[in-house]
């Protein structure tokens, strides 16, 4: 993917690199919320310098928004002033489904988890519209990961239930007679059903002769659930920034993609770019050399490339 290159817009404290080529490589700039605008500065001249064209940031909300409507942008607005000044294009990564600990969510920089009450949308919503109102104007924008790494349907709240059963529902046409008797239960009302595996007796849960059939339905269901979350994500972020591209970049590419509820054509319908994070240190070291591990990553890239609704495809995270 060639990004679109821009023009320096701040006073260089440190002088800029001159203009090149724009590099489709980048890496991911570390912050920490005390970092000083030089400190930034320097990082991103580093970075320029040693051939660079994009940096991957993650709008912290836990640092942004720690008192309820009270914003700190600060060290995020010095990155992209460094990034408008040597020339690199940034790649905002919004963490919505990891907010502050006035929503619930205490001692957790990140996580990859869904969103996990539904009084959480209202805060939630907040913040996404307050970042993309503050850097759409921002010539280093480029893009916005909509959710690192987004897996989905292994949370366990009552937003996520409600809609299992409305899924169950709608899969049965609302014949529980059926339901039960391809799970081999007794249910008598759609609203009595559990997630799939609080199924069995406490005892017998995770057992090798539990049926599979509720298994198979939950495989079928996290897709759905996470496609419907990242585009809530999505039109948040569309309604204030039509320019911009959209990224999703999951981690089950190579993997078990039903595990994570990972549907590549589904997410291609709702992005320009398909990424994928790849880890090889344990997501390839059980079963592959070291020096198999480019091939694995391109494998992966090839992979996500031939579903027709995917557009373009990157390597968005390694490490």
């Amino acid at each position: 993917m060639l990004p679109r290159p821009s023009p320096s817009s701040v006073a260089p404290a440190v002088p800029a690199a001159p203009a090149a080529p724009h590099s489709p490589l980048g890496a991911q700039i570390w912050l920490e919320p005390d970092d000083s605008a030089a400190r930034v500065d320097q990082l991103c001249a580093h970075a320029a310098a040693s051939g660079l064209g994009w940096l991957r940031i993650f709008l912290m909300w836990p640092w942004i928004e720690r008192t309820p409507e009270q914003w700190d942008f600060t060290v995020f607005d010095h990155v992209f002033a460094a990034a408008e000044k040597h020339g690199l294009k940034i790649k905002a990564t919004l963490t919505a489904n990891s907010g502050p600990a006035w929503i619930g969510t205490p001692a957790t920089l990140h996580s990859v988890s869904g969103f996990l009450s539904p009084d959480q949308r209202a805060p939630m919503q907040r913040y996404i519209e307050k970042c993309v109102q503050r850097y759409v104007g921002s010539p280093a924008l480029a893009q916005w990961i909509l959710w690192n790494e987004p897996a989905g349907g292994g949370d366990r709240t009552p937003e996520t239930l409600a809609r299992w059963r409305e899924f169950l529902r709608e899969r049965y046409r609302g014949d529980l007679i059926a339901l039960n008797h391809r799970w081999l239960t007794a249910f008598t009302d759609f609203n009595e059903i559990p997630f799939w595996n609080e199924l069995p007796h406490t005892i017998h849960r995770g057992y090798h002769w539990n049926p599979y059939r509720a298994a198979l339905d939950d495989a079928d269901f996290r897709p759905g659930w996470l496609g419907h979350e990242l585009r809530w994500i999505a039109d948040l972020v569309r309604a204030l920034d039509p320019r911009s591209d959209l990224c999703i970049n999951p981690t089950q590419v190579l993997a078990n993609q039903a595990a994570g509820g990972t549907d590549l054509e589904d997410m291609g319908r709702i992005c320009e770019v398909i990424g994928a994070s790849y880890h090889p240190a344990w997501q390839f070291s059980p079963f592959a050399q070291r020096a198999d591990y480019p091939a694995l990553m391109s494998a992966g890239v090839r992979h996500c490339a031939v579903h027709p609704p995917v557009r373009r495809v990157e390597g968005t995270e390694v490490q």
